[in-house]
């Protein structure tokens, strides 16, 4: 607007707009792109009475199939509710790691092994459920991977 006052953006995008859509067109309408796209047209119409009489044959002799594949919606769901499963127990391993921590430093309480009872506690529930996390995800995802393959 400073160098400008007077100029109006969408006038000179329409000035433009014209000439750009014209140059795009004469580059697509190119003789090499013409004679490409006629020759992909004259493979069609060659190989269609062909394809045309195979598909009728197929409907007419009953032999026609329909394959469809969807979603199998109960491995998805299992494969959900294990990530939730171990979203949910990673949560509790890292809620054991912090209470530990808190317990630790605040010194109070029973002790054992010179530190808070509480924290070994805390520290021990946090390693086994962790140990069951890994211990779920090897015998449950790996055998899963190598029938894949």
């Amino acid at each position: 607007r400073r160098l400008a006052p007077n100029l109006a953006p969408v006038d000179v995008v329409r000035e433009h707009a014209a000439a750009l859509l014209e140059r795009r067109m004469r580059r697509s309408l190119s003789p090499a792109g013409l004679v490409g796209a006629a020759l992909d047209a004259k493979d069609f119409v060659e190989h269609l009475p062909r394809r045309m009489n195979q598909a009728l044959d197929t409907f007419a002799g009953g032999a026609f199939r329909l394959r469809v594949e969807g979603i199998d919606e109960a491995a998805l769901m299992r494969s959900i509710q294990k990530l939730a499963n171990r979203c949910a127990a990673g949560l509790a391993v890292g809620a054991f790691v912090l209470a530990a921590a808190i317990f630790a430093v605040a010194g109070s309480g029973p002790r054992l092994l010179g530190v808070s009872a509480f924290t070994v506690v805390l520290l021990g529930l946090a390693f086994v459920v962790a140990a069951g996390i890994v211990g779920a995800t090897v015998r449950s995802d790996l055998p899963q991977r190598r029938r894949r393959r």
